[in-house]
């Protein structure tokens, strides 16, 4: 079987490096059955990342940066409604609750002293963004109601010209706790087997990907994170080489426009493979490095597919590969921290929307802010089948303390960030 890559010919040139900003990684995996030899896909890996660990400094320093962005914030910062608009009751709640909520994440950056050095290149935080051109700037990260966003909202607004404010930027989150058990219905089929992983699963869950590519994206990993498959010299070598290819790209090359000699050097280096993984891991996130890890670093592969074609998962096995991911610094988005994913101290955020009360809060943003003359519906599509009556809370009824100090710790920023209360209630 051929190799899960796309084969460049010779060196890789700038106009290969600019390719691969868009597509960046395409790698073929058996479409069919676990264990058996079908025809052959390519599929883009696009829109997942993860990051290394998040370093914040004493809070009782200020730093130029800091002073630069709080400055530029308050500057660039309206007050919700401007009071142009007669609003309602609710709607006056609502305006409130914006300007705390933006209040308190200007308190909390500056107490936190997250600045721009603490995060790595974000070329791949363009995927999560949402646009109206010249109005709205919005980062919805996975399993916040990004689905809903692209299936939902978008072709109701991109063809309408708002009335309203211009060039507000704005987020949507949720609670840390509530989309990791989102992440584990969706990704890992609330425990069940992962041969029921089929037609009528992807159908119900509008999901788009086969079940190889689940087995090498998620289910593989987890694996080998339980310690139920052991990684290879193979796999932990490419994972190596692929750190070092992403940390030298990082430093010696400006990735905005490499030309021919750097993209030369690199190759020369540490041959094309690596160096595909090195530009995937900047331009989609360092999960990259896992993924083709991953897809590479077993030689019997299709074994392993049929071996462990029935294997599952506990929210406890998920909860340990979450750690094992970040402490990797290859966290999937779909449980990547939002402090990482939308920088939130970096960017200037005036409107921090909440999943939880989203449908007001939507409309609020849409029509009293951007002046949008209609409601659109920001109506949720859920992606999990099975087990819908269980609650959140019910999946952290038997997670071990030590485990569950590990994951609030990796989640702290965001709980401090966006006023979320450490416990799901």
């Amino acid at each position: 079987m051929g190799g899960p890559y796309c084969v460049y010919p010779g060196r890789l040139t700038l106009r290969t490096a600019a390719l691969v900003s868009f597509v960046v990684l395409l790698w073929m995996v058996v479409d069919e059955a676990p264990g058996s030899v079908g025809k052959v896909n390519i599929f883009s890996v696009a829109e997942k990342e993860a990051s290394t660990p998040l370093v914040a400094g004493d809070h009782r320093r200020s730093t130029p940066a800091m002073e630069t962005f709080l400055s530029d914030v308050q500057e660039h910062t309206k007050t919700p409604n401007d009071g142009k608009t007669a609003i309602d009751g609710e709607s006056a709640e609502l305006q409130q609750e914006f300007h705390q909520r933006h209040a308190h994440l200007l308190r909390e950056c500056q107490r936190l002293n997250i600045t721009k050095s603490s995060f790595p290149p974000s070329y791949w935080r363009r995927g999560n963004e949402v646009n109206v051109p010249e109005h709205l700037r919005m980062c919805v990260p996975n399993k916040v109601g990004s689905s809903s966003w692209k299936k939902n909202v978008k072709p109701k607004v991109e063809n309408i010209v708002p009335g309203g404010q211009r060039n507000v930027e704005a987020i949507i989150v949720r609670h840390p706790l509530s989309r990791l058990t989102s992440a584990y219905r969706d990704k890992y089929l609330s425990g069940e087997p992962i041969s029921n992983y089929d037609d009528e699963w992807r159908s119900t869950t509008q999901s788009g990907e086969t079940w190889s590519q689940r087995w090498f994206s998620y289910w593989l990993p987890a694996l080998i994170s339980k310690g139920v498959i052991q990684p290879t010299e193979k796999f932990t070598k490419m994972l190596d080489l692929s750190v070092d290819a992403y940390n030298f790209l990082v430093r010696k090359i400006d990735i905005s426009s490499p030309d021919d000699l750097q993209i030369s050097v690199a190759t020369e280096l540490y041959g094309d493979i690596i160096l595909q993984t090195g530009l995937g891991m900047i331009y989609n996130g360092r999960f990259v490095a896992l993924l083709q890890a991953s897809v590479y670093g077993f030689n019997n592969r299709d074994k392993l597919m049929e071996q462990f074609g029935n294997a599952s998962f506990t929210f406890q096995d998920f909860l340990r590969h979450v750690v094992w991911t970040h402490n990797l610094g290859m966290m999937d988005r779909h449980w990547m921290t939002f402090t990482e994913d939308c920088e939130p101290c970096r960017r200037k955020y005036q409107y921090i929307l909440r999943l939880e009360n989203i449908a007001p809060e939507f409309n609020y943003l849409l029509q009293q802010v951007l002046g949008y003359p209609d409601t659109i519906p920001f109506s949720l599509t859920h992606r999990s089948k099975h087990h819908a009556n269980k609650s959140d809370l019910h999946f952290y009824n038997d997670v071990p303390k030590d485990i569950m100090n590990t994951v609030l710790n990796i989640y702290k920023h965001d709980i401090q960030l966006f006023s979320y209360n450490e416990k799901i209630v």
